[in-house]
């Protein structure tokens, strides 16, 4: 089977979400999830009413400086995150951005596109995604192959190919 697709910002963004949502899942336990944030705001709330409680009069400047100050470093930090996610955008020069050709054949994937050409055998996709009209074919924890389902003349044949010929 052989597929030409053509890769654009919007994919990588659709991808990058995925992983990010998918890393996440992952941190379920004490690492992550709700119970964990649960006790922490808990035990957060405990100190904060303790405190509370220890002073006699409540100094309004220093609260609302306190908070202030709170919500600059919440903004700083949300405005980091942002900077650093558009800093790891593709380049339209890159090799992400533009035409990729697959060769889809017993043996593995071989792939090529401006600038580079490669071969994966079957046992190094870990697993098949479908979400967002992209189907990855994961080939690590956050690297993989996207396919958009627009370029695709029968995505749930493709998928169910890919999953017949990985080990």
């Amino acid at each position: 089977m052989e597929i030409e697709i053509q890769l654009e910002k919007k994919h990588w963004m659709k991808f990058n979400k995925f992983v990010q949502k998918h890393r996440q899942k992952d941190l379920k336990g004490f690492k992550g999830g709700f119970f964990s944030n649960l006790a922490i705001w808990l035990i957060l709330t405990l100190i904060f009413i303790g405190l509370f409680r220890t002073v006699q009069v409540w100094h309004w400047p220093t609260a609302i400086f306190v908070m202030t100050l709170f919500i600059a470093i919440i903004i700083l930090f949300l405005w980091n995150m942002y900077s650093l996610q558009s800093s790891l955008m593709p380049s339209e020069l890159g090799t992400f951005v533009g035409n990729h050709r697959f060769v889809f054949n017993e043996d593995g994937i071989h792939s090529e596109g401006k600038g580079y050409k490669a071969y994966h055998d079957w046992s190094v996709i870990k697993s098949v995604e479908r979400n967002d009209d992209i189907i990855i074919l994961f080939l690590d924890t956050a690297y993989g192959f996207l396919f958009p389902e627009d370029q695709l003349e029968n995505p749930t044949e493709f998928i169910n190919m890919v999953n017949h010929r990985r080990p």
